[in-house]
């Protein structure tokens, strides 16, 4: 019977998690196992890569300057004839923007 390939990549995936080399992965996949094998090898060196992580200074930094350039924005002239139901108002995207941004920088 024929392995799907979906199938094989999340057990390869999950063969990779536990340790196991990429070649064994392949090999439990069967013939699926070598069109699979890119997408392996591909995961086990992102997953050898170094995380890229802010400083806590340039989180800081980053977030003084987006405060102020938010601060620092002119709101949208008023519409015409009333809201367009589907938007939100500047203020109203602004607040959001702002509140999302600090739970990010936190």
């Amino acid at each position: 019977m024929k392995k799907s390939i979906a199938n094989v990549l999340d057990k390869g995936l999950e063969g990779l998690q536990q340790g196991k080399m990429v070649e064994t992965c392949i090999a439990l996949g069967g013939d699926a196992g070598e069109e699979v094998a890119p997408l392996l090898y591909t995961a086990e060196y992102l997953s050898q890569t170094v995380k890229a992580e802010p400083s806590e200074e340039f989180r800081r930094s980053a977030r003084g300057r987006l405060m102020a350039r938010l601060q620092q924005t002119q709101p949208l002239p008023a519409p015409r004839h009333g809201p367009h139901p589907h938007k939100t108002s500047a203020r109203r995207q602004t607040a959001t923007l702002a509140t999302t941004t600090g739970a990010i920088f936190a």
